[in-house]
């Protein structure tokens, strides 16, 4: 709103902004010639990056929503994603990945999250990451984390507490 001088318009029939040719032409004062070879290099390694983890970004998610099910088979997740398994498979290995280590990091990254969420159970983290016991998920943290799940916990919310009492106090 302050960047453009405009008001906002909720719901419009149009989502965007217009920018004239005039402005478009303008060469802008901060510009550097000599660095477009740079950003274009920087540009195409983020393409490429982002084009290589499409399928293992799709397939997080997935496996995400079928965790609290139990491990989720391969062959699943391929169907989720609209792939044959054989497919699926391949991308993944094109990524240089493997679907176990794909459903581990998985498991760690919603751990994480879960674990910094005071609202859920140990009990209830170990359900969401589709552990059947409690020793299974123990032990993931303990590989994971190089603890419990309840030391991750109390040492990551601590960490939080200390950071918002510094930020209050600066």
């Amino acid at each position: 709103n302050n960047a453009f001088q405009s008001p906002l318009e909720f719901d419009a029939p149009f989502n965007g902004f217009l920018v004239s040719e005039q402005d478009l032409a303008c060469r802008l004062t901060t510009s550097a010639p000599e660095l477009t070879a740079i950003h274009d290099r920087i540009a195409d390694e983020a393409l490429e990056r982002l084009v290589k983890t499409d399928t293992a970004y799709r397939a997080r998610a997935a496996i995400a929503r079928l965790l609290p099910d139990g491990s989720p088979l391969r062959s699943a997740i391929a169907a989720a994603l609209g792939l044959s398994d054989r497919t699926f498979q391949r991308r993944l290995a094109d990524e240089g990945l493997s679907f176990s280590d794909l459903v581990d990091g998985t498991r760690r990254e919603l751990a994480q999250r879960h674990l910094a969420d005071p609202r859920l159970t140990l009990t209830d983290i170990g359900y969401l990451l589709g552990y059947s016991d409690q020793s299974t998920f123990f032990r993931a943290s303990n590989r994971w984390f190089g603890e419990s799940p309840g030391e991750y916990r109390t040492r990551v919310m601590n960490g939080h507490r200390q950071d918002k009492s510094l930020a209050r106090g600066a």
